[in-house]
């Protein structure tokens, strides 16, 4: 009879006892909120210290943005002049089938290759020191290009210390790093032609007759070479006396002839002028808003990170007591 009220006794106990389970499950929910806890509370700390630095937190975004501030408004305006062109090898290639033989018979076509090479030669001219030198002479431009070395009373420009061929070839040097761009597009065949300089008064004039004089003097050169070529084979064909030579000197004279015709008909030889250039009302350069946006956010940033640093490098005296 005791036995058996024992082993009653026995299991009532085990019965009302908790699972071993259960207490794991609780001790790992405990701990595992006390972390939590314990993050919030360095969170809460970090946070704390990092306001404690407002000093920095002001100062430095303060600084950073006084600086873009003076950096964008103190930096000379630059403005732009844009001539948009159309090469004539594209106008010769989108003719009509009519138009393009009714040219071929009379010679007048053209040769696309032959047009490209202009083109290049175009782009190739603008970035040439004795083109813009000469360009600047011939056009009186030298006030524009050159202010601090114009002499007003004098009417010349005054180079000291050095050859004028250095004084622009140093010119050339920025004027094609900062003052002349080539634009090109990929899925368009038109070309523009940008002129960037710190007025805007006459640029466009400027920039209207820098496109004009580059195909003029394309289209000098060409005559040139076409005058000199008839004058040497009419000479060719004097002294000859050879029937068969003198008949293929013919046909060269009628080429160089049909060549100099169309140099001579064409007044827009290697571009087509789409959109001339405008005086431009506003600078393109320098960007002030997006300055100042660049000067806020490294702002922050900055101060954020030097104030982090302090946290780290000189941590609160009252930390390290305890």
């Amino acid at each position: 009879m005791d036995r058996k009220e024992q082993e009653r006794k026995t299991e009532e106990a085990n019965s009302s006892s908790i699972p071993i389970s259960l207490i794991w499950e609780f001790l790992n929910r405990f701990s595992a909120q006390r972390g939590m806890s314990e993050k919030s509370i360095e969170f809460r700390e970090v946070l704390e210290r990092l306001l404690d630095k407002k000093k920095t937190l002001f100062l430095v975004p303060f600084v950073c943005i006084a600086l873009s501030m003076a950096y964008a408004f103190l930096l000379p305006p630059v403005y732009e002049a844009k001539v948009l062109v159309l090469p004539k090898s594209y106008l010769t290639s989108s003719m009509s089938k009519t138009s393009s033989a009714f040219l071929e018979g009379l010679g007048l076509s053209g040769n696309s290759a032959t047009q490209d090479k202009k083109v290049m030669l175009a782009k190739s001219m603008l970035q040439s020191r004795t083109f813009m030198q000469n360009f600047i002479e011939a056009n009186g431009s030298e006030k524009f290009f050159f202010p601090e070395n114009w002499n007003e009373e004098k009417k010349q420009l005054e180079i000291i210390n050095k050859s004028k061929e250095t004084f622009f070839q140093e010119f050339m040097k920025n004027w094609r790093k900062k003052h002349i761009d080539i634009r090109e597009f990929s899925d368009e065949p038109i070309i523009e032609i940008a002129v960037q300089w710190n007025t805007a008064d006459q640029l466009a004039d400027i920039t209207n007759r820098l496109v004009a004089s580059v195909d003029q003097k394309i289209k000098e050169i060409e005559d040139e070479e076409t005058t000199s070529s008839l004058n040497f084979l009419e000479q060719k064909l004097a002294m000859e006396k050879n029937v068969r030579i003198k008949q293929e000197l013919i046909g060269l004279i009628n080429e160089e002839m049909k060549r100099k015709m169309l140099v001579s008909t064409s007044n827009n030889y290697v571009f087509h002028v789409i959109d001339p250039a405008i005086s431009p009302e506003r600078p393109v350069k320098p960007n002030k808003i997006l300055l100042i946006l660049m000067g806020i956010f490294f702002g922050i940033f900055f101060g954020m990170l030097l104030a982090f640093m302090q946290i780290i490098i000189f941590p609160d005296t009252k930390k390290t007591s305890e």
